[in-house]
């Protein structure tokens, strides 16, 4: 091979080692959410796409277990809440493209969501006080989302970034 042809070759293998990780790097986090709402059945899976959130849950309705599943995250995603007659549920957290389900077919008061790696925004909605304002919490910590008092959550809607 000439010196020309080696030069070439190698620019071509450099521009590949460089180009590669920097397209997988550049990988978006998704979020999945489904519910179950009181005396109904499980909802379709919606993920966030852009600048649109995942949901669960229906307006009119009590939600009562949530299924959730990111994957691009590089981290773990946890789900926490508080259940009408058992009080807080211990955090369910997964590993990348792994279903998680919280609930146990009761109210669900409230629901914390995190991503160890990427910051997570959350909102709900309950018929007593209608939609909340969206919180926000970086990567490692939980937002938490609070029906009100023996109220339950219709919707919580959730994305990562």
């Amino acid at each position: 091979m000439t010196r020309i042809g080696r030069s070439l070759l190698a620019g071509a293998l450099l521009s590949l080692v460089t180009v590669l990780p920097a397209t997988a790097a550049q990988a978006d986090p998704t979020l999945c959410l489904r519910g179950h709402v009181a005396d109904g059945a499980w909802q379709a899976w919606t993920c966030e796409a852009g600048t649109s959130w995942a949901s669960a849950g229906a307006e009119g309705a009590e939600l009562d277990a949530v299924q959730f599943k990111a994957t691009g995250t590089g981290g773990s995603t946890c789900v926490t809440g508080r259940v009408e007659g058992e009080g807080q549920l211990p955090a369910v957290c997964t590993a990348d493209g792994q279903v998680g389900t919280l609930g146990a077919y009761k109210k669900l008061g409230s629901i914390g969501i995190g991503n160890s790696a990427h910051r997570t925004c959350a909102r709900g909605y309950s018929t007593d006080a209608g939609w909340q304002s969206s919180q926000c919490a970086e990567g490692g910590y939980t937002v938490q989302i609070v029906a009100g008092a023996y109220k339950a959550l219709g919707v919580v809607t959730a994305n990562l970034s």
